[in-house]
């Protein structure tokens, strides 16, 4: 589930900013890698977060991200 959210749109955006700027298909390719895992980290977070933070910190009710 994280890697079909987050991780996914990281790592698209990654890559389309790699192929604009000219990168070569290894470059884009690491681009997508460090973005796919920089997205899986922040969701890892954002669900930490919402499980275990209070409603008023978190700005949204507890669990909210977990489906």
């Amino acid at each position: 589930m994280v890697g079909g959210k987050t991780a996914a749109l990281f790592k698209t955006c990654a890559e389309v900013g790699g192929i604009i700027g000219g990168g070569s298909p290894e470059q884009i390719e690491i681009l997508g890698q460090f973005a796919w895992d920089a997205g899986i980290a922040f969701q890892l977070i954002d669900d930490y977060l919402g499980a275990t933070a209070n409603e008023e910190e978190l700005g949204k009710p507890l669990y909210s991200d977990l489906r």
